[in-house]
C-alpha cells in the first residue's frame, strides 16, 4: 500500500529543458533563448552550467586513452556513457587537453553571457562571484586559446594562440578589467558604509 504521507515527486512542465538536452542539440540554446520567458532563466542556465562543468584540465604528458587513465593526478575519471564517449575525444588548448563536454558546457555558457549582451549589473546581482571568476576564467581561455588563470597574474602573456581569436581576446581583457573596476569600486562602496560614522 502506498504510503499517502510520501511526498510526491512533481512533474516538470513540457516546455522544460533540463541542462544536459543542450549538449545534444546545438540549436537548442537559441531556440531555447529566444521563448518569451524561457524555463530555465538565461541566469538560471548559466548557474548549471557552471556548476555541473568539471574544473579540471589534464596535463598533457598522461595518456588517456590507457587502462589506467583513471588513475591520472587530478583528473576526472571519464567513461563512456557519462556524458562523453569514450576518455580519447579531447580538445587542446595550449598543450592542455580539456574533454570535449567540459568545452561545451563553457562554450554554453559564454553563449548565454553574449545573449544577456555581457551585462554587468545583471551578471554581477543574479551570479555569486566565485562563479563571476569562472565565466571569467572561461571567456579568456577560449578566447586566448590557452588556459587562462583568473585572477590575471602580473607576469600574463598576452599572446593569443592559434586556436584563440585576437579581437575575442581584446574583448576578454577589456570586459576583465571592467569587471575588476567595478568589484574594487563596489568593494570600496560597501566598506565606507560599514564604517560607524563619527559622532560630534
Amino acid at each position: 500500500m502506498e504510503d499517502p504521507l510520501r511526498p510526491k515527486a512533481v512533474p516538470l512542465a513540457a516546455e522544460t529543458v533540463l541542462w544536459f538536452e543542450f549538449l545534444l542539440d546545438p540549436h537548442l540554446i537559441t531556440k531555447h533563448l529566444q521563448k518569451p520567458n524561457p524555463d530555465p532563466s538565461p541566469l538560471e542556465l548559466m548557474s548549471q552550467f557552471i556548476s555541473v562543468t568539471p574544473d579540471v584540465i589534464m596535463p598533457p604528458q598522461y595518456d588517456l586513452t590507457s587502462p589506467e587513465a583513471e588513475n591520472v593526478p587530478g583528473g576526472i575519471p571519464v567513461t563512456p556513457g557519462a556524458g562523453v564517449t569514450g576518455t580519447v575525444i579531447m580538445s587542446n588548448i595550449d598543450g592542455l587537453r580539456i574533454p570535449r563536454k567540459q568545452i561545451a558546457l563553457k562554450i554554453l555558457t559564454l553563449k548565454v553571457a553574449t545573449w544577456l549582451k555581457w551585462n554587468l549589473d545583471v551578471l554581477e546581482k543574479s551570479l555569486p562571484i566565485p562563479k563571476q571568476l569562472f565565466l571569467l576564467r572561461d571567456l579568456c581561455t577560449v578566447c586566448f586559446g590557452k588556459l587562462v588563470p583568473i585572477p590575471l597574474q602580473q607576469d600574463f602573456q598576452q599572446k593569443v594562440s592559434p586556436d584563440g581569436h585576437e579581437h575575442a581576446a581584446r574583448f576578454a581583457l577589456t570586459f576583465y578589467h571592467r569587471w575588476v573596476l567595478r568589484l574594487q569600486i563596489l568593494k570600496d562602496i560597501a566598506m565606507k558604509a560599514a564604517r560607524p560614522s563619527m559622532a560630534n
